[in-house]
């Protein structure tokens, strides 16, 4: 009789125990899986670092304009440009820029004196390097450029220093807007300060 009480609960320790066991097991066959399906999850999302502004073009169409209305004269000064830089550096674009540039003065009426217009046009070509602070992701890059433009014509021994600073409105990828103000450093007169406008294209 004892011996068979012992028996007893010796079946059910083991019994017991081997339950445990295959319980521990079914859980850690769980977290295993759940860790594979999560590290499987993981490796579809792509990672994106963004390291600024590199190894792409950057294409720019725009224009500078200047009016100014005084008691005897009235100036203007327009300018239509191309440009094409590549981000050589990170957010550091060197490039060159054409541009077309027509000015004008037109005198007021004075003491039944007619008035008078005079007006000039100027091609201009030189290099132009810029530094865009933002990645390709950014909504806004604000940038801060030097251009050098050299005549060519007329005047062609003459050279037009320009300092300019603005900000592109990325409105969908790969397509801006351009604000910004332009200063002639060489240029003594009450029109080197300008204002500018443009479209960009992010080639990238």
């Amino acid at each position: 009789m004892k011996n068979l009480i012992l028996f007893g609960i010796m079946l059910t320790s083991f019994s017991n125990l081997f339950g445990q066991t295959l319980s521990d097991s079914t859980e850690t066959k769980n977290d295993v899986l759940l860790q594979d399906i999560t590290i499987t999850e993981s490796a579809k999302i792509p990672v994106t670092i963004e390291t600024g502004l590199k190894g792409f073009d950057l294409i720019t169409a725009h224009g500078n304009f200047y009016y100014l209305k005084g008691e005897e004269y009235i100036l203007t000064d327009v300018s239509i440009s191309l440009g094409w830089s590549q981000f050589m550096y990170r957010n550091t674009a060197i490039g060159v820029n054409a541009s077309y540039k027509r000015t004008s003065r037109t005198t007021s009426y004075n003491n039944d004196i007619p008035g008078s217009t005079y007006s000039n046009s100027y091609s201009m070509f030189g290099p132009n390097i810029g530094y865009y602070y933002g990645t390709q992701a950014s909504k806004l890059i604000p940038f801060i450029d030097v251009e050098y433009d050299f005549y060519v014509g007329k005047i062609t021994n003459y050279q037009e220093k320009k300092l300019g600073i603005g900000c592109i409105f990325q409105v969908k990828p790969k397509v801006g807007i351009s604000l910004g103000v332009d200063y002639i450093i060489n240029q003594a007169s009450d029109i080197n300060i300008q204002a500018s406008l443009g479209l960009v294209g992010l080639l990238y």
